[in-house]
């Protein structure tokens, strides 16, 4: 199958005089929902993406959130060509320097994240789809029967009911949604965060960015929260009235929420190779443990500080 995408993809190419030459196949190659090429696109290092299914949706998205993010000064590799149809893929510019993942790069990268979402609080993108709190309650609840978490299922609703939906009554945002560092990297020539892969970029709650570099780093909670934190406190609105400590609370219960999402896709029923499932099922059960806990003792903290200051 994915034999057949390159080969018509370069088809394609070839049928309306793109330049193009396979160097090496790259990225995840047992788990991406996507073929990832490094290749020469006018004799110039590049990357060819190709997208194994809902092409032409997944490069609207691409194309909207990068163009949101040029116009808000955060930096994106250039779109040199996108093909839409049976057969959907992109040419963008190659990033040759690295993916830094020092604590220094999470604080901006959980800046940037807040920075898109208080400049486009309350805007409507028409090739952004967003959910309801109501259909997100949905899903929420169909994926949890996917999952077989002994006495847990009734804590996760909970959960997600009082602290992810406190803030229904809160304008959505632009959100990458899929906001981890492997994301995002340089140039050799210029060490500035360039971020890429937009596929799953939609209008929603902001907390789900922040939540995805915890999932990456929980032991930096602190850290992203605060910078996050930091940066919304100087907009004017609702984002700019929460507290840390809500930002903290928001984005713990949206973390919960990515990991209730990444363990259904996982465990179903997918292309994605055995051993690369399990690993990621383990991860996803731990750090979901892990969160539960944490909330907990962080509401046990609060009531007894509270008392204490009665």
């Amino acid at each position: 199958m994915d034999n057949e995408l390159l080969e018509r993809s370069l088809q394609i190419s070839d049928e309306i005089g793109l330049d193009i030459s396979i160097v090496e196949r790259i990225g995840v190659i047992d788990g991406s929902s996507n073929l990832l090429y490094l290749i020469r696109f006018n004799g110039k290092p590049a990357v060819l993406k190709i997208f194994r299914d809902d092409g032409n949706t997944k490069i609207a998205r691409e194309k909207s959130l990068s163009e949101i993010l040029s116009k808000i000064g955060i930096k994106t590799p250039h779109l040199y060509y996108d093909s839409v149809g049976d057969i959907s893929f992109i040419v963008e510019e190659y990033l040759d320097g690295n993916c830094p993942t020092d604590k220094k790069s999470l604080i901006l990268r959980s800046a940037d994240c807040a920075n898109l979402h208080v400049r486009t609080i309350g805007q409507i993108y028409g090739r952004l789809e967003s959910y309801t709190d109501d259909e997100r309650m949905v899903i929420m609840r169909e994926m949890l029967k996917t999952l077989h978490l002994t006495n847990i299922p009734r804590r996760l609703i909970s959960l997600i009911e009082s602290q992810v939906f406190l803030v229904e009554n809160f304008p959505f945002c632009c959100t990458f949604y899929d906001f981890v560092p492997s994301n995002s990297k340089t140039k050799s020539s210029d060490s500035s965060l360039y971020y890429f892969d937009f596929e799953r970029a939609r209008v929603t709650i902001p907390f789900f960015d922040p939540a995805c570099l915890v999932l990456y780093r929980k032991e930096d909670i602190e850290t992203i929260c605060g910078s996050y934190h930091k940066t919304i406190s100087y907009s004017v609105g609702p984002y700019g009235q929460l507290s840390y400590t809500d930002v903290k609370r928001y984005t713990m219960g949206a973390a919960v929420e990515k990991c209730i999402e990444i363990l259904s896709f996982f465990q179903g029923d997918n292309h994605i190779d055995q051993s690369v499932r399990e690993d990621v099922v383990e991860k996803y059960r731990t750090n979901l443990l892990f969160l539960l806990d944490r909330i907990d003792k962080d509401a046990n903290y609060n009531v007894k500080v509270d008392r204490k200051n009665e």
